[in-house]
């Protein structure tokens, strides 16, 4: 999906945002309150995104404990404001603290222009977010561009 989205992006010029939406510290919720527990967080998060995104945009779960998001027709900007969205409203469905997010977010350029370099610019920005404590959005770097897969 995200190759055939890209395509059409490209085509039509216009604008398509990643992101990589990662769950804080999932391991400990798995170790302490089993792991149904952890699967029903998942299922209570992916809830909450669908309840986020707009029907033209796609979100799934990638791995484990992380879901990407294609964002048509978005710009960077928008990108970054949608994912922090995300998070006010993780925040709200688990308003103890005891699930939050890091985000990472990525745009579409003439150097992220394959799925793999895309996705790497997405997922670099996501360990950032880590790296800064986590339960935060960090958007992709331009100088990625360079860096690319």
């Amino acid at each position: 999906m995200l190759a055939g989205e890209l395509r059409r992006s490209q085509r039509y010029s216009l604008a398509l945002s990643l992101l990589l939406l990662d769950v804080d510290n999932f391991k400990s919720i798995n170790d302490k309150y089993g792991h149904i527990a952890g699967d029903n967080v998942l299922k209570r998060l992916a809830t909450t995104f669908e309840s986020a995104i707009r029907t033209s945009d796609f979100i799934a779960r990638w791995g484990g404990e992380e879901f990407l998001s294609m964002l048509s027709d978005t710009p960077l900007e928008g990108g970054r404001i949608f994912a922090e969205r995300v998070l006010s409203e993780v925040h709200q469905a688990f308003p103890d603290g005891s699930v939050t997010l890091s985000a990472g977010v990525a745009r579409c350029t003439d150097g992220m222009d394959t799925p793999t370099r895309l996705l790497a610019a997405a997922d670099e920005a996501m360990y950032e977010a880590k790296a800064a404590g986590g339960d935060c959005v960090r958007v992709a770097n331009e100088t990625l561009r360079a860096k690319g897969p």
